[in-house]
């Protein structure tokens, strides 16, 4: 199997509407990373499992919808009144573990697009340096 990986980060806010007590229920920001992995069972004609510069394509639009944009449940309150504002809204909580799946559906969605052989994906989400989730899609 080959496996490729690329990094990139991401400044995003957030707040979790969570049923106890916690610091998360308000709004606050992360320098997030993202890490995807792609695992294939062969390379393609240039001997790549993807060039690296479509991945770059990727990480712009992973970057265009998450970058300096506050990301919230789509039944936030707050979805309404902040109306106008780069907001991203998501079906859940907006937690490391919903990201990570959020951006991985992305993701295979792009590479099945490109007609890219590949078995495995997996990203990772760091919240902070020391707090990650990461979800594998597996074909």
């Amino acid at each position: 199997m080959h496996n490729i990986s690329k990094e990139f980060g991401i400044e995003y806010a957030h707040r979790l509407q969570l049923p106890y007590k916690s610091p998360c229920k308000n709004i606050h920001g992360h320098s997030g990373r993202v890490v995807i992995k792609i695992e294939a069972p062969i390379l393609d004609e240039n001997s790549m499992v993807i060039d690296f510069s479509e991945l770059k394509i990727f990480q712009k639009s992973i970057e265009k919808l998450f970058d300096h944009v506050l990301i919230l449940n789509e039944s936030d309150s707050l979805v309404k009144l902040l109306k106008g504002q780069k907001i991203h809204t998501l079906t859940s909580e907006p937690t490391a573990e919903a990201l990570s799946e959020c951006i991985s559906r992305l993701l295979t969605t792009f590479l099945k697009d490109k007609d890219i052989i590949f078995v495995k994906t997996e990203v990772v989400f760091y919240e902070t340096v020391k707090n990650n989730a990461s979800f594998i899609y597996q074909r």
